[in-house]
């Protein structure tokens, strides 16, 4: 049984064990009933496409033997008798199909019909009687199951998630989520310790306490689920309530906002490679949300995070009050998401749907003491349920569009996937309802193409990506894949136009750098991938490492056979014949107007923004720094500042600002101020660590910087000044390519670089002349360090 938020066959289609089926009323694949009779599991049961399983009931099947099955149709009653004893009798109040072909099928093994015969009955008068809902737990099919009667409404899974979750008897399960509330870094409760059926029967009332299974905390998550049946909305309610009790030992280690569910609404997204013309298409394209002043707003589904956080809470000012967020799309039901509540403890609470698998992320802000949570009991209630198409579309067109940003704003986007062509011919509305990812940091030019007019032009050492494989779809990537694409460069210089992989489960990159530089008509590049993409997805790289400028058009990705044999593959991967393999950077006087070269070969050349820009002081190539400018480099796995490493500057410093900003991750600033600097160290919004005032203004000096053992030791010109206590991370070099620019690396100040579609200032950006930047990924010594001051 496939269950789960990532799972393709939501409705159960994929239940293996089944021999033998009648199929009737065949209208087309997705509207007909299916009567499946299986010898290993003892059961038989009703199924339909866009209902699921509707009903099951056991029968003590065996192989070889014949049974008569007999299936009676008239209106939207379906009833289902073994050797002339009923099984199943069922009123299809959801979605009845009323005409269409009968036939018999088989999935697995062998079957014999024998004797099958149609015979016409009369129309029945009778009307569906009131449904009477009998809730009960049920172990099938190996899984923790809750029934109305004779038909599966939810799971709950090993790992304390409600999946398959349906919202009216007879329709399709719609929702997946947690059955706890989780701070996403020090407790997520996704191990029962303890779980209870308290009631059931008209009403079903079920306990649960959860721990994290890594023991990251002593956080226990106790919840209190009760789902009821309403007969005037025909509609399953669930009305869920987590309570946290935080200890003072945890109350200040936990983050500040704690997400309750995570709901997953199941066919939600689609694929997002629309170069196929087979590609599933997503159910919704809008979402509905009532705002604190009452009215209704709608969002577009798409991959944009609400137009990139944005939006006040990243999707809008939600009312937490009673206010309820609808998922606009399926023509028959649409899932609803309400707040009921929250203990004092919480402040606040903040609605809005993931950029990624449209997921909705319902966050809970308890009060702060200072920075900290502090220890008590916290209470958060929502209502997961669903609301007729015909209500659902008048929400719809009552609800204004909610533009925080120009809504005008065009975005080129990814299409093709593996098996068809990318033109880089398509760009959407930022704040439309689309299925594909956005080409970040691309763009696409108009006058230039391959074999049309449209291409992916990369100005200067930049680069463009986009995911691929999203949700419940992989893309059909192979171990191996064969990589085709073209190719135009303009006065390059570095590795020249490079395309590039990275895994999402544990963020490995490879970049296949061409070695094109120059000035170059279209060239063909073609190279095979040696890496395996991962179920999660994999974020595909379009660079152009070096200075000058770049196209990339016509690119195709094809799955090979794992032993295919592979000769001259002329791509080279980064990096390129190293000198020194732990120089990972080394920015010194080379570049042009765009960019400064990395002479390390890690391909790790550098962006020029803002007021950053080459001038000549004393003979040298330096680059000014103005107080406006910072420098992006071209990122890699290669470029982690993961400790031990030592950063080496040769620096005139004449005000303070960033040395490193990289938001979420860490900063090294420059303090104080004329006549001295300092050098300062802050993990994330921590608090920083300061070394005393030692860098003269307005002079040449080497600063090393060396990251290890728990501290960050200074060095000016060679001579060691002080060591100060910090906690050193890998930071994670990908972390801006599913966020916002705030999370790119980036030196000398922080800024929007090509990611902003808004006006976004520089910030933190410091004032003086830089003569050449190194990175090493090892702690220096003192001896090596005087010997760099030397040379």
């Amino acid at each position: 049984m496939e269950i789960g938020c990532f799972a393709y066959y939501y409705a159960l289609a994929n239940l293996g064990g089944y021999e033998a089926a009648l199929i009737v009323r065949h209208e087309s694949p997705e509207r007909h009933y299916r009567i499946a009779v299986s010898s290993l599991w003892k059961e038989i049961l009703l199924w339909r496409p866009t209902g699921g399983v509707l009903q099951v009931e056991p029968y003590p099947f065996e192989a070889g033997k014949s049974y008569d099955v007999s299936v009676a149709c008239q209106g939207p009653h379906l009833t289902v008798s073994i050797n002339g004893q009923e099984v199943i009798n069922w009123w299809d109040t959801a979605e009845p199909v009323l005409k269409g072909h009968v036939g018999v099928a088989r999935k697995e093994g062998e079957s014999l019909f024998t004797a099958v015969k149609v015979v016409a009955l009369p129309r029945q008068r009778q009307s569906a009687p009131p449904h009477a809902p009998q809730f009960r737990e049920l172990v099938w099919h190996n899984h923790r199951w809750f029934f109305d009667g004779k038909g599966p409404v939810f799971v709950l899974t090993s790992s304390n998630v409600l999946d398959n979750m349906k919202f009216q008897p007879g329709y399709r399960p719609i929702l997946y989520t947690f059955n706890y509330i989780t701070d996403w870094s020090r407790f997520t409760p996704s191990k029962i310790t303890d779980s209870k059926v308290v009631e059931d029967g008209s009403r079903l009332v079920f306990d649960t306490v959860a721990v994290d299974p890594n023991t990251k905390s002593t956080v226990t998550c106790t919840t209190h689920l009760v789902v009821t049946y309403d007969p005037l909305a025909r509609m399953y309610n669930y009305d869920q309530d987590c309570t946290i009790d935080l200890s003072v030992e945890e109350s200040s280690k936990v983050a500040t906002s704690w997400d309750h569910g995570d709901a997953v609404f199941l066919g939600g997204v689609g694929s997002e490679q629309t170069a196929d013309p087979k590609a599933f298409r997503a159910l919704y394209q809008w979402s509905v949300f009532q705002a604190d002043d009452g009215k209704y707003y709608k969002v577009p589904f798409n991959h944009n995070g609400h137009y990139l956080s944005t939006a006040a809470s990243n999707g809008g000012p939600f009312n937490p009050n009673g206010g309820i967020w609808v998922v606009a799309g399926d023509p028959v039901v649409n899932p609803v998401v309400k707040v009921r509540g929250m203990s004092p403890g919480h402040t606040k609470v903040s609605v809005g749907h993931c950029w990624w698998a449209y997921d909705m992320h319902t966050m809970f802000h308890p009060q702060l003491v200072g920075n900290t949570v502090p220890a008590g009991q916290y209470v958060s209630k929502v209502r997961y349920t669903g609301m007729e198409a015909s209500e659902a579309a008048r929400l719809l067109a009552e609800a204004q569009f909610y533009q925080p940003i120009d809504v005008n704003v065009k975005i080129p986007v990814y299409t093709a996937g593996v098996g068809f062509t990318e033109r880089f011919d398509k760009e959407v509305l930022l704040a439309s309802p689309h299925q594909e990812h956005w080409i970040r940091a691309g763009v696409i030019d108009r006058s230039v193409g391959h074999d049309d007019k449209c291409s992916l032009r990369l100005d200067g050492p930049t680069e463009a990506w986009a995911i691929t494989g999203s949700s419940y779809f992989m893309s059909g990537y192979g171990k191996r894949n064969r990589v085709t694409a073209w190719v135009k460069t303009e006065d390059v210089q570095g590795e020249g136009p490079t395309i590039g992989f990275r895994r999402w489960d544990d963020n490995v990159g490879d970049f296949y750098c061409s070695g094109i530089t120059g000035t170059r008509d279209w060239t063909k590049v073609e190279f095979f991938t040696t890496k395996e993409p991962d179920h999660w997805g994999v974020t595909l790289y379009f660079r152009n490492s070096g200075t000058g400028r770049a196209w990339i058009d016509d690119l195709r990705i094809e799955a090979e056979p794992e032993n295919l044999n592979v000769t001259g593959d002329p791509v080279q991967h980064y990096p390129v014949n190293p000198k020194d393999p732990d120089l990972v950077l080394h920015w010194r006087g080379s570049g042009d107007g765009n960019g400064v070269l990395d002479q390390s070969r890690y391909g790790h050349h550098g962006k020029l923004y803002g007021g950053a820009g080459w001038v000549e002081e004393d003979g040298k190539r330096v680059i000014n720094l103005d107080g406006t400018g910072y420098i992006w480099p071209l990122c890699s796995s290669n470029l982690t500042l993961a400790p031990p490493c030592t950063t080496v500057f040769d620096l005139k410093p004449k005000g303070s600002g960033s040395l490193l900003f990289w938001g979420w991750n860490f900063n090294y600033y420059l303090t104080g101020g004329p006549p001295q600097f300092g050098v300062a160290y802050q993990l994330g919004s921590g608090k920083m660590v300061t070394s005393r005032p030692f860098l003269k203004s307005g002079q040449w000096q080497k600063l090393a910087v060396v990251a290890a053992d728990k501290q960050v030791k200074v060095y000016c010109d060679g001579v060691f000044v002080e060591a100060i206590p910090a906690e050193l991370i890998r930071g994670d070099w990908s972390l801006h390519t599913a966020t916002t620019w705030h999370r790119h690396q980036s030196f000398f100040g922080g800024g929007p670089g090509d990611m902003a579609l808004a006006k976004a200032d520089p910030a933190y950006c410091i004032k003086g002349l830089l003569a050449s930047l190194s990175i090493y990924r090892k702690a220096l010594s003192d001896e090596e360090i005087g010997r760099l001051v030397q040379n």
